[in-house]
């Protein structure tokens, strides 16, 4: 993931162009940073954990749309697009044979649909409509198909410093900025890729945010502030954007992705089609999509073996603790396609695993999985011997489990009201440009 990456650089809609029409739409919910009037709690991070409670939902931003049974085929499928590339990783995918075989049958893989109101500053200027997916019929789809799914585990996290510049004023698009420019749909552009990511703080603000802000300069290959800011934070990349937005012609977004070492690994100056809200949501969606691409291009190309082994359990102490180790291994995928137990003998069980990727790839995710401590392996016979710690088991099921919501309805309640009128939203005044030269990093 060190090799560098030449510049590039593309118009907005290589990972926009399927959104077949629809005006907005958006990842799994994260409902408070964007339904909500602005707060000073704006959430500053993403995790693979929170992604891990919805990464099988899809939300729809519906405004003044009126969607009924009949109608709602195109919506379905926009949002089963969003699912394939994020648990892939690679919007390239929809573009596959595989992908057809989904889409051409895009009610098969629901499970649910809902209504919820979309609110910003607290009027209701819309509908969420939200999609969920049959996990089960993913993994087993996937795992028959011989398909790579992109763990979140494998994921890196990123430290993100974005800034926009307007009539040459420069904002910093910290967590708090962030919340009154909901046009920019931040937090939705990162659930739909699921890519974990923390905003960095203004001075004064967190140790992230302490000293220069970061910008993207195209005439530098390595900066020593990136390096020096990754080295103190537990992220293993830094994104640096910069929206740019004229009086009279479309938005550009420049930005560039950083390595621990502070080299540049990828970079773009992408120009929007036209002035449109969604144009501005493809710049995002593009970086986002791109972003992810080269993230998930290493796991994809070493995840295409499948292999299996041989894992014994030791020490294990009740029935109960044996019956929550093989609810771990399911909830494991996908790395571990398949567990199948074998034998059981005083406290000791054995299972037959089916895993994705290479042997040493397991060895990692094993020992990454808090209540598993790792005794020996082979790598020749194919066995690993494992502890598993049964009060670090208990909350790591509690992790691993989806979460559901009291306020979900099947395919029988589809039939719900859209047809009250949203309200009008204004968009904010745009000032004549002013030319900025901008510095790589600045204060």
């Amino acid at each position: 993931m060190r090799s560098f990456v030449k510049p590039f650089a593309f118009r907005a809609g290589l990972m926009s162009a399927w959104v077949s029409g629809l005006l907005l739409f958006s990842g799994a919910i994260l409902a408070e940073s964007d339904t909500q009037a602005p707060t000073s709690s704006a959430p500053t991070s993403q995790s693979a954990e929170t992604f891990r409670q919805n990464l099988f939902d899809v939300t729809l931003i519906l405004r003044g749309e009126e969607v009924s049974p009949d109608s709602i085929g195109p919506y379905l499928e926009t949002a089963l697009k969003i699912e394939l590339v994020r648990l892939t990783g690679d919007s390239g995918f929809l573009s596959s044979e595989q992908a057809d075989t989904f889409l051409q049958s895009a009610r098969a893989w629901l499970k649910q649909y809902r209504f919820e109101p979309y609110r910003q500053d607290g009027v209701t200027v819309g509908q969420r409509l939200i999609f969920t997916f049959d996990d089960d019929k993913f993994y087993e789809a996937f795992e028959q198909k011989g398909l790579v799914l992109w763990p979140l585990e494998a994921r890196p996290s990123t430290l993100v410093y974005g800034s926009q510049n307007r009539a040459g004023q420069l904002l910093k698009l910290d967590a708090q900025n962030l919340q009154y420019l909901p046009q920019l749909d931040w937090y939705n552009r990162v659930e739909e890729m699921a890519l974990p990511m923390t905003l960095a703080a203004p001075r004064g603000q967190g140790s992230f945010g302490e000293g220069l802000w970061v910008y993207p300069d195209f005439q530098r290959r390595r900066s020593g502030v990136v390096a020096d800011r990754l080295q103190t934070s537990d992220s293993d990349y830094l994104l640096a954007y910069q929206l740019r937005q004229y009086a009279s012609q479309p938005s550009e977004l420049n930005w560039q992705l950083f390595s621990k070492e502070g080299q540049v690994m990828l970079e773009a100056q992408q120009q929007a089609e036209d002035r449109t809200p969604q144009a501005l949501t493809g710049l995002f969606r593009d970086m986002m999509a791109a972003v992810a691409a080269y993230y998930s291009r290493p796991y994809r190309d070493q995840a295409q073996y499948i292999g299996s082994v041989t894992l014994r359990v030791e020490a294990l102490s009740s029935v109960q603790q044996l019956f929550q180790v093989e609810q771990a291994l399911t909830a494991l995928k996908p790395v571990i396609h398949d567990s199948r137990l074998v034998t059981t003998e005083a406290g000791k069980a054995t299972f037959e695993l089916v895993y994705q990727g290479t042997y040493e790839a397991l060895l990692a995710y094993l020992q990454g999985v808090t209540s598993v401590e790792m005794l020996s392996d082979n790598a020749i016979s194919g066995e690993i011997f494992v502890r598993w710690h049964q009060e670090e088991l208990t909350n790591d099921l509690q992790n691993l489990a989806p979460q559901t919501t009291d306020n979900t309805r099947s395919d029988e309640a589809q039939g719900d009201d859209l047809t009250t009128e949203p309200a009008v939203e204004t968009a904010p005044e745009i000032l004549p440009y002013i030319d900025e030269a901008t510095a790589g990093e600045r204060e």
